[in-house]
Formats: C-alpha cells, structure tokens, sequence
C-alpha cells in the first residue's frame, strides 16, 4: 500500500489467535478482505501520509489477549513497515516502470510510519477461540483453527 500509485480498494485484516491445551497462544487464522473504493486517489509523491493509510486498512485481533509488541515483531510482521524496504521498491520503481517514472519519494511521509508496530490503530475483540461458529461443519470437530 505504501508503494502503489493508485490506491483503488480498501483493506480489512483479521487475525485470529487462540488457546491451545491452556499453554497459550498457539494457533493463529488470518483473513484479509479487499473492498473496491469508489474514487481511487492517484498519488505523485510516495509513500502516502500515514493518516490516507487509515482510511484504506484496518486491522482486527481477535483472542483471549490484546497483541503486545512482542507479537507485532513476531506473527505481525507482514503489517509492519520497513523504511528501507519501501525506499528500494520505489527506487526501482521509478527506474524500471515506465508508470513511476514522474513519481518522487517523501522521506517526511516514510518517517512517520513506526517500525515496531502496525501502521495502523489494531481494534481487538477478545475471544477464547479463533473458531468462527458460521463457518464451522457439523463434522469438524476441531476445537481450533490454525497449525500448532
């Protein structure tokens, strides 16, 4: 999302954690859902300010505990933002994709993005399992979602 010069949807991010055995969490499920935004915003000057990246994603944990910084180095790391990263992608963006060639990087936008956790305010809702009861067969016994 910081990298794309059109933003033409909107993201949802659902992470699931559970208890397993009463050791903890163990298991983890996640969904992402993608809506199409009726206006897409076109940007010359990336990455975005943090605030156009609140309006596009949300991120949902569900589990017996709120996530703490250990976990968003850990399982969250997908939602997490390296600068250095996001500067070389745009770097070679703007030499090899004729698309980028007018865009400019703003290192005042890209320092306010933290590293250490999600770019994002994470909601929780507390659950004592990542079971989703609708979706759940009447043979599935499982009393989890996820791998150990």
């Amino acid at each position: 999302m910081l990298i794309a010069r059109v933003h033409h949807n909107c993201c949802f991010v659902c992470i699931n954690y559970g208890l397993s055995d009463g050791y903890g969490i163990a298991k983890m499920i996640s969904h992402v859902i993608a809506f199409e935004s009726l206006l897409p915003k076109i940007y010359t000057t990336l990455p975005p300010p943090l605030k156009d990246i609140s309006d596009v994603l949300a991120i949902l944990f569900t589990g017996p505990s709120s996530p703490c910084k250990k976990q968003y180095k850990g399982r969250f790391s997908p939602l997490l933002v390296y600068r250095s990263h996001v500067v070389r992608a745009l770097n070679w963006l703007i030499l090899n994709h004729p698309d980028y060639e007018d865009v400019t990087i703003d290192h005042n936008n890209l320092q306010q993005y933290p590293e250490d956790k999600p770019p994002v305010k994470v909601m929780h809702k507390e659950s004592d399992t990542n079971r989703i009861v609708e979706a759940k067969s009447v043979f599935n016994t499982h009393s989890e979602e996820g791998t150990d």
